[in-house]
């Protein structure tokens, strides 16, 4: 695989953990067309072995309802591990913030994404969070 397309993905999925920060602290407003930007209409979010999200309407919901929740998100960028594979990209990263309660917490996730026709068809991650006692995503 060549630097380049290396370069092209990890770009890709920068800017969409940068959107994710960007409207979660309201910098931007929040655009429920840009997760056409990133995910395929089929797209799928698989948390510690559930499938949680599937398609826009449900990954936007996914997305309004941690606006709900938190006040702040921060991506650890650069990621902790980067690695491209074919169609697959595997990143290692952290997400720290602040929820509307005002509790801290860290979530550390491993992420294997698979690319079909360059966006997500399927992310499957493993989840770990710490702090924000009062948060539970809804399905």
């Amino acid at each position: 695989m060549s630097s380049e397309k290396k370069e092209v993905y990890r770009s890709f999925f920068e800017s969409m953990y940068h959107w994710f920060e960007t409207i979660i602290d309201d910098r931007v407003p929040f655009d429920r067309n840009r997760v056409a930007q990133w995910w395929r209409p089929d797209g799928k979010m698989i948390t510690n072995g559930v499938e949680l999200y599937v398609g826009f309407d449900s990954l936007n919901d996914h997305w309004e309802q941690l606006k709900g929740h938190f006040t702040a998100l921060k991506v650890s960028i650069p990621f902790i591990e980067y690695i491209e594979a074919g169609d697959k990209v595997i990143i290692e990263y952290t997400i720290e913030g602040t929820n509307k309660d005002g509790q801290d917490g860290t979530v550390y996730d491993l992420a294997v994404f698979t690319l079909v026709d360059g966006k997500i068809a399927v992310m499957r991650e493993i989840a770990h969070i710490e702090g924000f006692e009062s948060f539970k995503l809804d399905r």
